[in-house]
Formats: C-alpha cells, structure tokens, sequence
C-alpha cells in the first residue's frame, strides 16, 4: 500500500514528507520511498525479513544532508571522537546496510554490516582533538578551523569496526593522505602521510582561517608517514614509513570490497583520489629515512 507521512521522528531523527510504499510478501515487508530530513533528502529501497529473528538489508542514498545535523540526529554513532560539534558541510552518500536483529527486536550492533560511499561539499574541522597533536609542526590555529575542497572515500562497518581505506584530504592547513580502523570502543590506529614542503610553508605563513586550500605539490621535499594508535584517552604517534605504506596497500583491498559491494547495489560510484602530482616520488622520497628529517619537531621515535 501507498504511504504518506507529513512529519516523524525517532530519538532525536525528525524528518517530513515521507512518501512511499510498503509490500508485504509472505514472511517480507518490503520498503520503498524518499523522505526529507536533515535539510536535504533521503531514498529508502529495503527489504525486512520477518523471521524469529529478524534482518534488514536496505539501500539508502542520501543527497543534500547537513552533515552537522546528520552527526547530531544519529547521537554522532555512539561513538565520542568525531561529533556534531567539530563537523560541518553538505553530505552525499550512498549505504548498503545489512542489520540483524535478536527474537526480541533488539538490535545486534555486532553483526551490523554497512558499505558506504560518502562525500562532504564545502567541510569544515572544528575544534578536533586527536588533530592538535600535530600542533608541534603546524600552527595550532591552523588546526581548529580546517577548511577542506569535496572530499570522497569508501567506508565499511564490520564487526563493530570502521574501516576507511586511504583518501586524501584537501585542506587550508594541510594536504595529507590517511588510512585506518576504529571500533565502537574508540579504540583506533590510523595512517597519516603528510606532504613536508606544504608543513613547512604553512608555517611561515600569517594564519588566516579564510585561506584557500593548499595546492597538492610534490617538488623540494619528503612525504612524512605518521601512526597514530590507542584510545580516545591514551593515544600516541610515531613515524612509520614502512608499515603506513603497507596498510595503505592493504587498504586498497578494503576498497576494492566496498567499491564492488556499492557498484552492484547503485551502479558506478565515482570518487576522488589523491591527484597524481602528489604521489610518493622514490627520488624525493624512498632514498631518505623519514627519521633523518630534522627540520620537523615531534617526530621523534
């Protein structure tokens, strides 16, 4: 049958204008439709299992979000690193969601499975306190206001972990490509490499929280590889070319999964990658032990 719904909420998720259809079939209840919310819109093609214990395996695009609204409507994920307060911007995506439940309703968020392809226009970082570690070789004010061009990657939720292959942000303070996972525990380890000509620079420069983001360069300097790793509370960082290397390798394997699982859900997904002008250069690069370079500060095994 044709549903309709002015207005709803759930929690602290309000949206309107819900228009759509509900199929049952047997032992499915399938759902189709689009409502608007969080300032923009969301389309909806799912299917709910209605066995003893059921599952949902659902489509979801979401097109014009405001992606603060989105981080504060959903409680930032129940998660306490990334939230509402520190994000800003408009959200595109697309998810394939599959969700488990027990034979009293009750959510399995262990089992919850999700592919998603996202992608924040005009984004700000606000504020971001795993970020001011690197106030050591990037002014701190820099840090508290990141302004940053569209920026696109490829996510998974697996076994209560997110898992972000490597993408490359774009940004007023800095250009740097990063890779990792992080559990609903807030346990994390992430791979950074950050492009050290552009550190340099920007630390001569009069800070300015309008400045454009930093053109992607490669000449004149080394890529510097970071692991950050641990808890929200206790977390460290060191250089690790090595192994930040290999895991973005093996991250592309991550990606590959994601991309194939989105591709046959909605068709092709396109996404940017790191420009080539800013890949790893062996004469510039692969000949230096990244802890020779001296001229950086808190980089210290």
């Amino acid at each position: 049958f044709d549903a309709r719904i002015e207005e709803f909420n759930y929690g602290l998720i309000e949206g309107e204008e819900f228009t759509g259809n509900l199929t049952f079939d047997r032992d499915e209840l399938l759902i189709r439709g689009s409502t608007k919310a969080m300032e923009g819109t969301f389309r909806l093609d799912g299917v709910v299992y209605l066995d003893d214990r059921p599952r949902l395996q659902a489509k979801l695009d979401c097109d014009g979000i405001n992606a603060k609204e989105f981080f504060r409507q959903t409680e930032n994920f129940g998660q306490d690193v990334l939230q509402d307060r520190h994000v800003s911007g408009t959200l595109n995506a697309k998810m394939a969601i599959f969700a488990y439940f027990d034979e009293e309703g009750n959510f399995l968020d262990d089992q919850l499975l999700v592919f998603a392809g996202i992608g924040i226009e005009n984004g700000e970082l606000k504020d971001f306190k795993m970020l001011e570690e690197f106030s050591s070789y990037v002014k701190v004010q820099d840090l508290r206001n990141i302004r940053f061009e569209n920026m696109e990657n490829w996510l998974m939720i697996n076994k209560q972990t997110i898992y972000i292959p490597a993408m490359f942000i774009q940004s007023n303070a800095m250009n740097l490509t990063i890779a990792g996972e992080h559990n609903f525990d807030n346990e994390f380890e992430y791979d950074i490499k950050v492009n050290a000509g552009q550190v340099l620079a920007t630390k001569f420069k009069k800070y300015n929280p309008n400045m454009e983001p930093i053109p992607a360069k490669r000449k004149g300097f080394v890529n510097l590889y970071v692991k950050v790793f641990g808890n929200l509370d206790n977390y460290d960082y060191e250089m690790a070319k090595k192994e930040v290397k290999q895991d973005f390798r093996r991250s592309e394997y991550r990606r590959l999964e994601i991309k194939s699982a989105l591709t046959q859900a909605f068709g092709q997904v396109e996404l940017i990658q790191e420009p080539p002008e800013w890949a790893d250069i062996p004469e510039y690069d692969d000949d230096i032990d990244p802890g020779e370079v001296e001229y950086i500060e808190g980089f210290d095994q």
